[in-house]
């Protein structure tokens, strides 16, 4: 299993940047969090590979995590 690598967009083009490398990679540009529609702000590299909305991202970044149904 690979490391996870967390790509975050910079400010103030954040979404943007992020987006971008997405449709490069051929990705969706929404959140993968079941039911969310929003613009992704980071990627997670890993086993697979997943973006998430800023609230999303923010929710699993505290100490333990938090538990996200994804879809893929």
């Amino acid at each position: 299993m690979t490391e996870p690598r967390i790509i975050r967009g910079t400010e103030p083009w954040a979404g943007l940047e992020t987006r971008a490398l997405a449709i490069d990679w051929g990705m969706r540009t929404t959140c993968y969090v079941k039911d969310c529609e929003e613009p992704i702000s980071t990627i997670i590299r890993g086993e697979h590979h997943y973006a998430l909305c800023e609230a999303h991202y923010q929710q699993g970044n505290v100490p333990g995590g938090t538990t996200l149904s994804i879809v893929l």
